[in-house]
């Protein structure tokens, strides 16, 4: 679409990145999403402690270089995907149990 529009949507994509990613951060920091599941990272600032390791493993793997973040990325979506294809081949062998609820 040209070098104008292909200008506009690089500056759109990463100040919407830089703002998401602010975003998660400050929601993961100190553990805030996980001491709703689980009051044990409340203690000892554990959130804390725990936000800061995942900081640092995505730094390290940034420093890594672009062929690691790659085949990281590809295991944690196979990782992210294996409940939903469980559930994909589970369903039909359910049969008329799958509609007992209705």
């Amino acid at each position: 679409m040209g070098n104008f529009w292909g200008f506009q949507e690089a500056w759109l994509s990463l100040v919407a990145s830089i703002f998401d990613m602010s975003t998660l951060l400050a929601r993961f920091s100190c553990g805030v999403i996980f001491t709703r599941m689980f009051p044990w990272f409340q203690e000892n600032h554990r959130g804390c402690a725990v936000a800061l390791g995942v900081v640092i493993a995505c730094a390290v793997l940034n420093i890594m270089g672009v062929k690691v973040v790659s085949t990281t990325s590809l295991w944690l979506f196979f990782a992210l995907s294996a409940p939903f294809a469980a559930i994909f081949v589970l369903a039909p062998l359910q049969g008329s149990r799958a509609g007992e609820c209705w």
